[in-house]
């Protein structure tokens, strides 16, 4: 068996990050509730006055595809096969160590999952204000899935966010 190389060391140590946070890297299924699409144009449906009041409660799924840290505030796009939506991370609403394992441990082109109100904004480039965040699957290089390490830890996969 050939000898992991540093990028394989770098992405099992942060998988094994993400399980010791209570992650499942691998769910078997995703709890998405909506595409970045039906989010958008759900939000659009019901949008309140003020555009700054978020609401509805999404589940959104997809690629990372960008990803901005501003001190205790980070903005990411996630992208799946209906379109690109931004989502909005604070830490006092995740929670210090969860953001930090957000920030730390999701490289762009990790799947994610991410729980959350509407919209900041009823504009096509809209945010969704995440308040939990799960499920990063890693991948490799070329894009398909890091090889898993041996996943004999006694704790149940979850495939919800809290």
């Amino acid at each position: 068996m050939r000898e992991y190389t540093d990028l394989e060391k770098i992405r099992l140590a942060k998988m094994e990050r993400l399980r010791a946070a209570g992650m499942e890297p691998y769910p078997p299924r995703a709890g998405r509730t909506h595409t970045t699409a039906e989010a958008l144009t759900d939000y659009q449906r019901q949008a309140p006055a003020d555009a700054h009041t978020p609401h509805g409660n999404y589940t959104l799924a997809g690629r990372l595809r960008s990803v901005r840290v501003m001190g205790k505030a980070a903005f990411a796009h996630v992208e799946d096969g209906d379109g690109k939506l931004q989502l909005y991370f604070r830490a006092d609403a995740l929670g210090a160590d969860r953001f930090r394992l957000f920030v730390d441990d999701f490289d762009l082109g990790d799947f994610l999952q991410a729980s959350g109100g509407g919209p900041l904004d009823g504009e096509a480039s809209g945010s969704t204000r995440a308040n939990s965040t799960c499920c990063g699957w890693p991948r490799t290089r070329n894009g398909a899935p890091a090889r898993r390490a041996n996943t004999s830890s006694s704790a149940s996969p979850r495939t919800t966010c809290s």
